[in-house]
């Protein structure tokens, strides 16, 4: 009797040592502005979710959120933010976890190819198509090879194309964990492989399934709180799907 009680106090510690912040897997609707509450958003809300241009869209379709952009040139930017905090103390270790698809629309890439998208995890956000760079603690970029190949891949928060921090080539839907550490000191998380790694303040790791493509990338603005969220689609053209996007505070 006594190990149970144990036994169950530790879980219960264990348990309350993680936070879950955020939650969305867009299945209990279909209309994207069901899934935005710009004042008092739920645990599961954006404060912003919309597109500029007559070339851009986002939209929830077949229960995952898609962000089109037809046009290389011009304003058809697609985007979703939360700029409401996550908690009343900023997370000082955040695990997020997400699936993603990334599809090109064009034949012929320039070499090297541009970013399609953004996406940052800081303080300050703004709801709208700017890129909030200055406020942005973790960031990392998505790119795609030519549409033929249907290949996309993740750059670090250097955005440049030509960056040596970058994962391999993933064709279809991926799932994706990111962990990023702004406590101020070392932590250590248990990685999606079920094995213990350390993570220096102010770095971030990054997996796909249980391998880590990314280990120990600086943060792009290492005084910025991980409060919280953008992704902005806003360069040449192409599909993104995203699903199964988790926040959570980890101890």
């Amino acid at each position: 009797m006594q190990y149970l009680f144990c036994l169950l106090c530790f879980c219960m510690s264990f348990q309350q040592g993680r936070a879950q912040l955020f939650s969305q897997s867009f299945n209990s609707s279909d209309n994207v502005n069901d899934y935005v509450n710009a004042v008092s958003p739920s645990g599961g809300q954006f404060t912003f979710a919309a597109a500029a241009g007559v070339n851009g869209s986002i939209q929830v379709s077949n229960k995952k959120l898609k962000m089109v952009r037809t046009n290389c040139t011009g304003p058809h930017n697609s985007c979703f933010a939360r700029n409401v905090n996550f908690a009343a103390t900023a997370p000082a270790l955040l695990k997020m976890t997400f699936k993603l698809n990334a599809v090109c629309g064009i034949t012929n890439l320039p070499s090297p190819p541009a970013v399609l998208a953004l996406f940052n995890i800081g303080s300050g956000f703004t709801n709208d198509y700017a890129t909030n760079s200055t406020t942005t603690h973790t960031r990392f970029a998505i790119y795609t090879d030519s549409a033929s190949s249907g290949r996309f891949r993740i750059m670090d928060n250097h955005v440049a194309a030509s960056a040596t921090v970058q994962s391999p080539y993933f064709v279809e839907e991926q799932e994706f964990t990111l962990i990023t550490n702004n406590s101020g000191t070392s932590k250590t998380y248990t990685g999606p492989d079920g094995n213990s790694y350390s993570l220096a303040n102010d770095k971030w790791d990054m997996w796909a399934g249980t391998a880590r493509f990314f280990s120990g990338v600086s943060a792009a603005g290492a005084s910025n709180s991980l409060q919280h969220f953008k992704m902005l689609f806003y360069s040449n053209s192409g599909t993104i799907v995203m699903d199964d996007l988790v926040f959570t505070a980890l101890p």
